[in-house]
């Protein structure tokens, strides 16, 4: 099951624009600008409603012991030259303001900035204060890629109020090291002791430092969240799996062509035999039984963005079953609405995997 919390607000900091502040910009960015072998950080700076989660808890609309991971989309894969590296979120030890800033209309004053949280009330240390007794973080192999960041353990922290919740800042760990320098019209890579000289593409320049992500000023479905993810599934049947793969029909029982994204829905599944073994009767069967099936869990893909799967097949989305059915609960609030998406089932048995399509509906 998931469930999804908007964040309350959102920016991004450097300090090559120390009083600059992109408070309602559309885009949030992390990592660093290179100018000229000079480095300028960027760091972003997110906030959460804790007292949302915390009642959502109590009144059960969430498990407990949920899994929390912060979703940010990245809108440009281009702006990082390197690959192998680690973004970092910590928790901010100081209160912000937002600020009405973009990127084209920068703003200064009572809004938060490389030197100040708000009110002209300066940072402790520039680039703003953050705890280091827990961090979550995401490591990139390549240099493209969305944040899907565990971060349970911060969230827990501020929950429990055991910090004030003053969100989270979200950094490239390594602000230094891999820098590009150049020596005459030869460009190369400082990492360690280690020199990597470039051949074959163009020179840097300042933005291939950077990864960006919509923002929750975004005007595009792809507004950053907080994720609270749990795996809700009930077996209250002994089913026997069958020994050996055999091809079924599944359906879903009384689909509908939208739903209100309010909703938590019970999906209903039915499930046969492609090619069931022949038998005879005296009399005409009045109701057709379903063939309850293991090892299934659900996906749903957005049609309209290339199939993106917004609920992909994972333990957090396995399906229930009892004697007589398979079935499953989705949260509508979880799917952005005015959206189409498509519905599908996979069944994995003895290292075959089966993809059932069922369904494609909208959310309003």
């Amino acid at each position: 099951m998931y469930y999804r919390f908007k964040l309350e607000k959102d920016t991004f900091i450097t300090s090559q624009s120390e009083e600059g502040n992109f408070g309602r910009d559309p885009i949030l960015e992390v990592g660093k600008i290179v100018d000229n072998s000079v480095i300028y950080p960027i760091r972003s700076l997110i906030k959460f409603n804790v007292d949302d989660i915390n009642n959502k808890i109590s009144t059960n609309k969430i498990n407990s012991s949920s899994v929390f991971e912060l979703s940010m989309y990245e809108c440009l894969n281009e702006n990082i030259y390197y690959d192998n590296f680690w973004i970092d979120a910590l928790l901010i030890s100081r209160s912000w303001t937002e600020g009405t800033g973009s990127l084209a209309e920068k703003s200064t004053g009572s809004a938060c900035n490389w030197i100040s949280a708000s009110n002209d009330d300066c940072w402790s240390l520039p680039g703003g204060d953050y705890l280091t007794v827990a961090s979550a973080s995401q490591y990139y192999a390549t240099s493209s890629g969305d944040i899907t960041m565990d971060i349970t353990e911060l969230v827990g922290y501020l929950t429990a109020s055991v910090y004030p919740n003053c969100g989270l800042i979200i950094k490239l760990r390594d602000e230094i090291g891999d820098q590009f320098l150049t020596s005459g019209s030869q460009y190369f890579i400082v990492d360690g002791n280690d020199v990597f000289y470039l051949t074959e593409r163009s020179a840097p320049n300042e933005n291939f430092n950077r990864k960006m992500f919509y923002g929750k000023d975004t005007h595009t479905i792809y507004y950053p969240t907080i994720v609270a993810k749990w795996n809700d599934t009930l077996t209250t049947a002994s089913i026997s799996a069958s020994s050996t793969w055999q091809d079924y029909c599944v359906s879903l029982r009384e689909p509908k062509e939208e739903y209100i994204s309010s909703e938590r829905i019970r999906f209903e599944l039915f499930g046969r035999l492609k090619y069931p073994v022949m038998t005879y009767s005296t009399r005409s069967l009045e109701n057709l039984s379903s063939t309850v099936l293991t090892d299934l869990t659900y996906e749903v893909k957005d049609v309209s963005d290339y199939g993106r799967a917004i609920l992909p097949y994972s333990v957090y989305t396995s399906c229930s079953y009892d004697a007589s059915k398979n079935y499953f609960n989705i949260d509508m609030s979880a799917l952005p609405v005015n959206r189409t998406y498509e519905l599908s089932v996979k069944h994995e048995f003895l290292g075959t995997t089966k993809i059932y399509k069922l369904h494609k509906f909208r959310i309003v």
